[in-house]
C-alpha cells in the first residue's frame, strides 16, 4: 500500500486533522467491538490523500471485551504522544472517544501493557507516561491513577508449567509401571505409622531451616525461613533435585538484605557440609547395617565398597569427559567459590556451627527415619533396621541428585525399590509400597502446600 507510517512523517505533516482521523479509526474499531492489539506507530499508514490505514492485522480480534479495547486505547495514546505530544494526543482523543473512554485507559498506561516497539520508544522519552496521565486527569480529575496489576507470560513461568506437567507425568507413569495403586497402599498401611512418617516429613523442613540458618552469621526470621523450606518442596518438583532448593535459598537470603556473594557462599557452605556428611553417613550406616546383619548376612565391606565405588566411578566419568567436566565446574563454582571463608566465619561461633551441622545431620536422619517408618507402615514384620533404611535413602538421594528430572522422579523410586530388595531383602510388592508411602508423604503431597507457600512468599516480597 503506497504511503508512510506515522513514525516517518515530518513535523509539518502532523496536523490536528490527521490526529483526529487516527482517533476516528480507533472509534470505529471500538464501535464494532474489534481490537488491533498492536497499535504502534508502524501499524498506522497515511496515504497521499491523508487517509489513515491499519496494517499488521494478524493479531486482531473480533467480539473484543472492554479490557482489550482499553489496552488498544492505551497503546494508541502512547504511540501518538510520541509524535504529537501528550497534550494534543489526549485532547484529540477526548474529542473523538469522549473523556470516559480516555480515562478508562489511564490505569493501563504502564510499560508492561505496551508492545515491544512502543515500550522501547517510551524509554527514550523521559516521563512520557506520567505526562499523559497528567493530561488525562485535567479532563477527569476523579479518575483512579493507580495502575492495575498486569503480568505477561514469562519464559520462567512457561518453564515452570512445562516442568510441573513433566513431573506429574513421571509420577503417574511410575505409579502405572509399578502396578500399585497409591490410594490402596495408604488405605492398607498402618495409620499410626503413617502419622509418624508425616511428622518426620514436617520435621525435615525444620531441619532444613536450621541447616541454612547455621551457615548465615546474620539473624534470619525463623517462621519465614521455615516457610521458605516448605516452598522449596514445590520448587524441587519443577527443577532437578537440589538445584531448585539452592536457588530458592539464595534468593531468600538476598531478600533478607544479604549481599549476593555472601548469600551464595552461605548456601554453598551448607551444600558442601551436606555432601561430606552424606558420604560419611553412607559409610557409617553401611558398616552398622552390615555388622548388625538385620537377620541377613550383608558384609559391611560389600555395602560400603559397592556404594562408594559407584560414586567414585560417576565422579571419574564426569572428570574425564571434557563437556561434563566443564558443565560440572560451571554449575558448582558459583556455589563453592566462597565456601571456605564462610565456614571459617561460622566456625568462630560455636552456636551457629552446631546449628548448621546439627540441622544438616538431622535432615538426613529424619528422611531416613521416614523411609524406615514407611516400611513399618506397610510391613511391621519386615525386619529391616533403621541403618539399612538409612543406607537405602542416602544412596537413592545421591542418585536422585544426578538424575536430570524434577525432584529426581524415576531415579529415586527405582533406586529405593532395588536397594530395599537387595539390602533389605524385601519382596517387590512390599518394597514398592514402602517407597510409594515414603515419596507420597515426603515429596508428592507436600507440593500443594509448597506451591501455596511459594505464592504467599512471593506476594509478600520474601522471594
Amino acid at each position: 500500500m503506497p504511503g508512510r507510517t506515522l513514525e516517518y512523517l515530518g513535523l509539518d505533516e502532523l496536523t490536528e486533522e490527521l490526529l483526529t482521523r487516527v482517533w476516528q479509526v480507533q472509534e470505529q474499531l471500538k464501535n464494532h467491538q474489534m481490537v488491533h492489539r498492536r497499535l504502534a506507530l508502524d501499524a498506522l499508514v497515511v496515504d497521499d490523500n491523508g487517509q489513515v490505514w491499519l496494517t499488521n492485522l494478524r493479531n486482531g480480534e473480533i467480539a473484543a471485551n472492554e479490557l482489550q479495547t482499553r489496552l488498544d486505547t492505551a497503546e494508541l495514546m502512547t504511540a501518538l504522544a510520541l509524535r504529537f505530544g501528550p497534550e494534543r494526543t489526549v485532547r484529540a482523543g477526548v474529542a473523538v472517544l469522549g473523556p470516559d473512554a480516555i480515562a478508562a485507559a489511564l490505569p493501563l498506561l504502564q510499560p508492561i501493557a505496551l508492545t515491544r516497539d512502543t515500550r522501547s520508544a517510551v524509554r527514550k522519552s523521559k516521563n512520557l507516561l506520567q505526562r499523559i496521565r497528567e493530561q488525562i486527569l485535567t479532563f477527569r480529575p476523579e479518575t483512579p491513577a493507580e495502575p492495575v496489576k498486569i503480568e505477561r507470560l514469562r519464559p520462567r513461568t512457561l518453564l515452570t508449567v512445562v516442568a510441573s506437567g513433566l513431573a506429574a507425568y513421571l509420577i503417574l507413569s511410575w505409579f502405572s509401571s509399578s502396578r500399585t495403586d497409591p490410594v490402596t497402599v495408604l488405605a492398607n498401611a498402618s495409620p499410626w505409622w503413617i502419622l509418624v512418617v508425616a511428622a518426620a516429613s514436617v520435621g525435615t523442613y525444620v531441619a532444613a531451616g536450621m541447616a541454612l540458618t547455621g551457615f548465615v552469621p546474620e539473624k534470619l526470621p525463623q517462621k519465614t525461613t521455615f516457610l521458605v523450606q516448605v516452598a522449596a518442596g514445590f520448587v524441587s518438583m519443577v527443577a532437578p533435585a537440589a538445584v531448585g532448593g539452592v536457588a530458592l535459598n539464595t534468593r531468600y537470603l538476598q531478600k533478607q538484605r544479604i549481599a549476593p556473594g555472601p548469600a551464595v557462599a552461605a548456601v554453598g557452605a551448607s551444600q558442601a557440609v551436606g555432601f561430606v556428611l552424606h558420604i560419611t553417613l553412607i559409610a557409617v550406616f553401611g558398616f552398622i547395617a552390615g555388622s548388625a546383619g538385620d537377620g541377613h548376612s550383608s558384609a559391611p565391606s560389600t555395602v560400603i565398597i559397592a556404594i562408594l565405588l559407584t560414586l567414585a566411578i560417576i565422579i571419574m566419568i564426569v572428570l574425564s569427559v571434557p563437556p561434563l567436566r566443564k558443565f560440572a565446574v560451571s554449575r558448582l563454582r558459583p556455589f563453592f567459590a566462597g565456601t571456605l571463608p564462610r565456614l571459617l566465619d561460622v566456625a568462630q561461633n560455636p552456636v551457629k556451627l552446631a546449628e548448621g551441622l546439627g540441622g544438616t545431620l538431622l535432615l538426613s536422619l529424619l528422611y531416613a527415619f521416614a523411609l524406615w517408618a514407611s516400611i513399618q507402615a506397610v510391613d511391621p514384620h519386615s525386619g529391616v533396621s533403621f541403618a539399612t533404611a538409612a543406607v537405602v535413602f542416602l544412596t537413592a538421594q545421591a542418585i536422585g541428585s544426578i538424575v536430570p528430572t524434577p525432584g529426581g522422579i524415576g531415579g529415586v523410586e527405582a533406586a529405593m525399590s532395588l536397594t530395599l530388595g537387595s539390602l533389605g531383602h524385601l519382596g517387590t510388592g512390599v518394597a514398592t509400597s514402602a517407597v510409594i508411602v515414603f515419596r507420597l508423604l515426603t515429596c508428592y503431597l507436600p507440593v500443594l502446600p509448597g506451591w501455596i507457600t511459594f505464592t504467599y512468599l512471593q506476594r509478600k516480597g520474601e522471594l
